[in-house]
C-alpha cells in the first residue's frame, strides 16, 4: 500500500477531460467504476445515490442540447444551434454516468423520497 501522501499528489495532478476517444467503455470497466461509486462512504452509511449509465446516442444528444443551451444562458451568450449543441461534449462521450441523489423526507411531486 502506498503512503497517504500519494493521495495529495493525485489531487494536485488531476485534470479535466474535454476530449474523448471514440473507444467504447467495456461493460466490465463501467461496472467496476459503478460498483466503487455505489459503495463510496456516506453520512450514516446510507449511500443515497444511484447512477444512470447512458450509451444511447439519441439520449446523449438530447442531454447535450439541454446542457449546452443552459450553459449559454448562464454565461449570457446566444444559444447554440441544435446542431452545435447536439455535437457538444456530452454527445461525444462514449458513455455518460449521471449521479442521482435521494434526499430522505424531501417531497418530489406527489411522492416522498
Amino acid at each position: 500500500m502506498e503512503p497517504i501522501d500519494r493521495v495529495s499528489e493525485l489531487f494536485r495532478n488531476q485534470r479535466a477531460v474535454r476530449t474523448f476517444t471514440a473507444d467504447p467503455v467495456p461493460d466490465d470497466v463501467l461496472l467496476t467504476v459503478l460498483d466503487a461509486a455505489t459503495r463510496a462512504p456516506s453520512g450514516s452509511n446510507t449511500q443515497p445515490w444511484r447512477f444512470l449509465a447512458i450509451r444511447d446516442q439519441a439520449v446523449k444528444e438530447a442531454l447535450s442540447l439541454e446542457y449546452e443551451r443552459a450553459q449559454a444562458e448562464r454565461a449570457g451568450r446566444a444559444a447554440p444551434s441544435s446542431e452545435q449543441a447536439r455535437a457538444g461534449i456530452l454527445a461525444r462521450a462514449p458513455v455518460l454516468v449521471v449521479p442521482c441523489v435521494r434526499v430522505p423526507g424531501r417531497k418530489i411531486g406527489r411522492a416522498h423520497v
